[in-house]
């Protein structure tokens, strides 16, 4: 088995706790739109801070099975995370300068194998 392939399930659970950090950013927005000391502010920066926890988690078992320069660098494809899911909970646009953006990011983390 190519060792591509044997790394695809610690890819996985990178990205599914970058996912996850994601929704902390979605959660505090949320929070952010509720009046200041009500009971769903601090439900939802509560949320927020069980979001961040569980992302820890994920952190330190990505970190256990992927090289620290590898899984810091990808890191900024939670920024397109927030992007995506802020269009779809939110309504917001996603502008042509968001698109290139993105676009970069994503280059830059699948040419990120390929770096000597």
């Amino acid at each position: 088995m190519n060792n591509s392939y044997k790394q695809l399930p610690n890819i996985l659970i990178l990205i599914f706790a970058f996912i996850v950090y994601s929704c902390t950013s979605i959660s505090m927005k949320i929070a952010s739109c509720k009046d200041v000391f009500s009971y769903e502010f601090f439900l939802y920066y509560f949320i927020s801070i069980l979001i961040l926890g569980i992302y820890a988690v994920l952190w330190q078992i990505a970190l256990k099975k992927i090289q620290l320069t590898i899984a810091f660098m990808s890191k900024s494809i939670t920024l397109v995370f927030v992007m995506i899911i802020a269009h779809f909970v939110f309504q917001e646009r996603i502008s042509f300068n968001n698109l290139i953006g993105a676009s970069i990011i994503v280059v830059g983390i699948i040419l990120l194998p390929f770096k000597k």
